[in-house]
């Protein structure tokens, strides 16, 4: 990687496709790479924070082990009062509480990059990114995957209801932008030939509320950002690193196989990525 420009790690939302994007970093921890800035949403945020702690081992154990079987994706859960279909309370204080898989924030704290986690202010429909170094992390982790009628619980930050940050700010690449990174490295978690919305998305899309105009809003900004990915650029320099084919995990798998071949054709386009010399350390 450069060393005259600000380099920027992009971490997309995703859900359970993250796997995708812990395969990724598994191989770019293996190979020291650093970044000035991290970015990121939703489950974005539990693998950066997973890459800046050097605990990527950790994460796919997590993954593998932990949410898959029907522990974390509760279907049968789905509108009634009360109930998580994704249980975030089970990810966040149980899991990463784990003398074995706690967070080690020492080391994030003390990382060389900026880390930075996208949340939506429920109320005003405003996202804000959230410095995760100067954050309690644990809310935090709540807020920016708290996908409304699916996480049931409310996550209060400073006296403030947040939900998923994905939802405004699928791929946040502005706020690397914004900080004036010139390099920027983007990890989606679909192929390019799989991007119809999932049947769950457009059931989330038809509830009451504000919850359509979000949506319509999410899609927006999506096509926008997928638009810009895919554009020349004379003053900033794009790598994105995403699945070549539609991969075997949806938003909501729980099949402990299909999540580990996941992470496996990650670690496998991330080691492509390192020798092509499309990134270095």
């Amino acid at each position: 990687m450069s060393q005259q420009y600000r380099t920027a790690l992009i971490l997309s939302s995703g859900a359970m496709r993250g796997a995708y994007q812990c395969g990724v970093l598994k191989a770019f921890k293996e190979y020291d790479l650093e970044f000035d800035v991290v970015v990121a949403s939703s489950v974005g945020a539990y693998n950066g924070i997973r890459y800046l702690a050097d605990q990527m081992d950790i994460c796919e154990e997590i993954y593998v082990a932990d949410l898959s079987g029907g522990r974390f994706i509760k279907p049968w859960n789905f509108l009634i009062p009360g109930r998580h279909f994704l249980d975030l309370d089970y990810l966040v204080d149980e899991v990463c509480r784990t003398e074995s898989k706690s967070l080690d924030m020492d080391k994030v704290i003390s990382s060389r990059s900026e880390f930075y986690i996208t949340a939506l202010e429920s109320d005003t429909i405003a996202i804000r990114f959230f410095d995760a170094k100067e954050s309690d992390i644990y809310p935090l982790l709540k807020a920016t995957a708290a996908i409304p009628f699916l996480y049931s619980g409310k996550v209060m930050i400073n006296g403030k209801r947040y939900i998923d940050g994905g939802l405004l700010e699928p791929v946040p690449i502005s706020k690397a932008i914004e900080l004036g990174c010139k390099e920027l490295y983007v990890i989606l978690n679909r192929a390019a030939k799989d991007s119809q919305p999932s049947y769950m998305k457009q059931l989330i899309s038809r509830m009451p509320g504000r919850i359509p105009r979000i949506m319509a809003e999410h899609a927006r900004v999506k096509a926008e950002v997928n638009q810009f990915l895919y554009q020349p650029h004379e003053d900033i320099s794009l790598t994105v690193i995403r699945p070549r084919q539609p991969i075997p995990v949806g938003r909501f798998t729980s099949d402990r196989e299909k999540i580990q071949l996941c992470i496996n054709t990650g670690y496998r386009d991330g080691v492509d990525l390192i020798r092509s010399n499309q990134i270095s350390p």
